[in-house]
């Protein structure tokens, strides 16, 4: 996740994190694609039909 929306902070290199993030500021286009990324895959409506999915499948029972 890190990889993808920032920056993979190894070593506890923090500083070399936050100097990657802010040069030219990345750290916005980085925040937009993760904010985006979390708003589609985890958007209220889709995680509950899963969770009633899920539900439904290990009840054995299906939804009418």
């Amino acid at each position: 996740f890190a990889t993808n929306f920032g920056y993979w902070v190894q070593d506890d290199d923090f500083e070399s994190g936050l100097r990657y993030l802010l040069e030219g500021n990345r750290w916005r286009e980085q925040g937009e694609k993760g904010f985006e990324y979390v708003s589609e895959v985890h958007e209220f409506k889709k995680c509950i039909e899963q969770r009633i999915k899920l539900y439904e499948d290990l009840s054995g029972k299906e939804q009418s």
